[in-house]
């Protein structure tokens, strides 16, 4: 990790009815952010926060190019770093969550 990983992986899915004819599925996708640093210094992690906050603004209100049928429904993030990580092993994590609505 002393080098900054953005690792996409899929998280999960919720299906219902949509309306008559049609399901609907909200896929959810985490997207972490993950680096050692070297100190615990704010410009280090203020940077690492900011690409977080980055990627959330990207994807907000987007449709994906290769799956113009997914609709950008939310983007949460539970936690904004994980204080376990920075303490036990000085690396900065945060996670993103996706969610994505498709209509089938």
């Amino acid at each position: 990790m002393q080098t900054l990983h953005v690792t996409v992986v899929p998280k999960g899915v919720v299906l219902a009815g949509g309306d008559r004819s049609r399901s609907q599925g909200d896929y959810s996708v985490d997207i972490a952010v993950q680096k050692k640093f070297e100190s615990e210094a704010n410009p280090e992690l203020d940077l690492l926060m900011n690409l977080a906050e980055e990627i959330a603004d990207y994807f907000r209100g987007r449709r994906l190019a290769s799956y113009p049928n997914a609709a950008w429904l939310k983007t949460e993030q539970n936690v904004l770093y994980a204080p376990e990580h920075i303490d036990k092993l000085r690396q900065f994590t945060s996670v993103l969550t996706l969610t994505y609505r498709v209509l089938r």
